[in-house]
């Protein structure tokens, strides 16, 4: 699958990717400042009101990328099989009510 560049800055990039009827969300950063947690949150908020649907996660089991789930505001999913046929742990984050 393809990663599509969605949304970003010099200092973070947010990728979407369409897979099985679920829209998951991937995020590099470039530089990290305090200003780039806002900006990821800014970005995640624009995605689900302008796609009105959940995004999801694929978790690569490291804490560090747990706290940042965590601090996105993504809740755990489940496990999911990835194209590979792989089970993968995915949170979701869901748009305002």
């Amino acid at each position: 699958m393809d990663k599509i560049p969605a949304i970003g800055d010099d200092s973070y990039t947010l990728y979407l990717e369409a897979y099985k009827g679920l829209l998951y969300v991937h995020c590099d950063i470039h530089k990290w400042v305090k200003s780039t947690a806002k900006k990821v949150e800014v970005g995640l908020d624009y995605l689900l009101d302008s796609y009105k649907q959940p995004l999801y996660a694929p978790h690569d089991d490291t804490i560090k990328q747990r706290k940042f789930l965590d601090m996105c505001g993504f809740k755990y999913f489940g496990k999911v099989k990835d194209f590979d046929g792989d089970s993968r742990t995915v949170y979701v984050k869901r748009g305002k009510r």
